[in-house]
């Protein structure tokens, strides 16, 4: 991904369609309640909205793309609590949001990208803290449910849907897990149609441009996420060239 040129603010590329804490001690018991660090509130989001503590706005993100797009850093949520408290809110992979235009695609949120964004970029964070009152804004990378409808654009609005299938997570986490450079965004929406919609070739070309690169990230998704891609349509013929390289976790 490109970096741009200030404030490690990031240009938004988008596809588109044709710490460990300190031992425990008995002087740390012996520190006033009062005065003991208080440890941040985490909620699951469809927690926080049940119970009131934040409100939540889903639109499409789409920067200048005439014609919408399916994939990538396409989501913007926007948060605000309703508390006044420090609270952190955890959106989970396989995350499902149901566009309220019934023509337009449903989205499955794959990860947090940043925060604030606009036509230049974003700020990249890495976990969502809601520390005043003011609304915020965040991006997130997320991908198409629905192959045969249209794109989402940047007036479509979303509502919190059903979680998605265990297997489409793991073809998420798996994907996020994966360097796979330019492809990523083409491979991980592949693999998804190729899960859940079982297209040819053909059938995605029509909707959607991929090229060998794109397919081989995909095979290698579908692969590290237990998944036998040789079944699928989409490679019905194909020979799969060697397996990205995976990501080994930060530790």
């Amino acid at each position: 991904m490109k970096k741009w040129g200030i404030a490690a603010l990031v240009l938004l590329p988008v596809l588109f369609w044709a710490g460990c804490g300190l031992p425990s001690t008995s002087a740390t018991s012996a520190i006033p309640t009062s005065t003991k660090p208080k440890t941040m509130p985490v909620y699951d989001i469809s927690e926080a909205l049940a119970q009131g503590l934040v409100t939540m706005e889903a639109s499409g993100f789409v920067g200048t793309a005439f014609l919408g797009a399916s994939s990538g850093d396409v989501i913007k949520l926007s948060f605000q609590r309703q508390k006044p408290e420090t609270i952190k809110i955890i959106v989970p992979p396989g995350t499902v949001l149901i566009n309220s235009d019934a023509r337009h695609q449903d989205m499955v949120i794959m990860r947090l990208k940043g925060q604030n964004p606009g036509i230049m970029g974003y700020y990249p964070i890495h976990e969502v803290v809601l520390y005043g009152d003011d609304r915020q804004d965040y991006l997130f990378e997320a991908y198409c449910q629905d192959m045969e409808k249209d794109n989402i654009h940047e007036n479509n609005s979303f509502t919190l849907g059903t979680p998605a299938a265990a297997d489409v997570v793991a073809v998420l986490n798996a994907a996020a897990g994966m360097e796979l450079g330019e492809t990523a965004f083409q491979s991980t929406q592949v693999a998804l149609w190729a899960l859940t919609d079982d297209p040819t070739r053909a059938e995605i070309d029509k909707r959607f441009k991929t090229d060998d690169a794109g397919l081989a990230g995909a095979w290698a998704i579908l692969e590290q996420a237990g998944q036998d891609p040789a079944g699928r349509k989409l490679f019905a013929g194909y020979t799969a060239p060697p397996t990205p390289a995976s990501t080994s976790p930060a530790g």
